[in-house]
């Protein structure tokens, strides 16, 4: 386990990689993100569906009550490995997405809407969710959105 500082990119091939941040700070692997059906807007720094005009943005002050938006990607790396993202657009949001990655009871929530959408879990997806937070906590989060990553 290390920084994203102390990455090297040659690392890449040699094994499975999870990372988790806030998306501003995900370096290299922020083009993980642009493979999906979302978009991360770096100078606004908020989420969007490509091709739409609906914008999440973080609302609320971290501090006290506020909501985040957060992303969990599995994508297949560049030698038969696997690459997890699991990113917020603050803190929260990237907690909480690994949470509902590591909780058994979050898992088979997760894995129950992905069969429910997708009549299957994927090899590799993408997860979108709104999360509630206070204090920079996690309070819960609701699935947005589901999708099989489509790969090129």
């Amino acid at each position: 386990m290390r920084t994203i500082l102390r990455f090297s990119p040659k690392e890449l091939p040699e094994n499975d990689f999870m990372v988790v941040g806030m998306a501003k700070t995900l370096g290299i692997f922020k083009d993980y993100i642009y493979k999906t059906s979302i978009n991360y807007n770096e100078d606004t720094d908020n989420f969007n569906f490509k091709n739409t005009s609906t914008f999440f943005k973080p609302s609320g002050d971290a501090e006290t009550y506020h909501k985040d938006y957060a992303l969990i990607i599995k994508a297949p790396g560049p030698n038969n490995n696997s690459i997890y993202v699991f990113a917020g657009l603050w803190d929260t949001g990237a907690s909480q997405s690994l949470k509902n990655f590591t909780n058994p009871i979050l898992v088979q929530q997760l894995e129950n809407r992905m069969k429910a959408d997708l009549g299957k879990i994927p090899a590799y997806f993408e997860v979108f969710m709104e999360v509630n937070g206070i204090d920079r906590m996690e309070l819960s989060s609701k699935i947005l959105h589901v999708k099989e990553l489509e790969l090129d």
